[in-house]
């Protein structure tokens, strides 16, 4: 090395610094991933309720096609009492109708907001009634303060 000239060291390696950013940007990252991950896992779980209460009105309305002369015998309003368990001499009407609201209220969750699950059946006409079952339940979102109840609705000649 000559007088007068200067020298200069060549840094190699990464600084705690850089190496600092990447951990923050990797955990950002991997917590998207997660928040994610549990959007997706709660948005399944409401297809899910979905899908029972569309096979649940489904049902009911099956189990009434089966014993259609005695269709007005399944009318019911949201708030009335639970079909009790039918004992010797029940009719095909009072065992369907406890079986499908035990269905009901098993499958399907209660609200946040104090919302019971709950079906009502509605028979309009005869000889051919139309039927329009109506089931409320309640469902979760990912933010507390979107919780909601839900009504599923279906009308259908029998």
């Amino acid at each position: 090395m000559s007088v007068g000239s200067k020298s200069y060291v060549k840094n190699s390696g990464v600084s705690l610094i850089e190496i600092l950013v990447a951990v923050v940007v990797i955990s950002v990252g991997l917590l998207g991933i997660a928040a994610l991950q549990v959007s997706t896992l709660q948005n399944n779980h409401n297809a899910l309720l979905r899908t029972q209460v569309t096979a649940l009105a489904d049902d009911i309305l099956d189990r009434m096609r089966a014993n259609r002369t005695n269709a007005a015998s399944y009318a019911r309003t949201f708030g009335d009492p639970a079909p009790t368990a039918p004992g010797g001499g029940a009719t095909q009407a009072q065992i369907d109708l406890y079986e499908w609201y035990t269905a009901v209220k098993t499958l399907l969750p209660p609200g946040k907001d104090g919302t019971q699950v709950d079906g009502q059946i509605d028979v309009v006409g005869s000889p051919n009634p139309t039927v329009t079952v109506r089931i409320k339940w309640g469902e979760q979102t990912t933010s507390s303060l979107a919780d909601m109840s839900l009504t599923f609705a279906t009308s259908t000649g029998i």
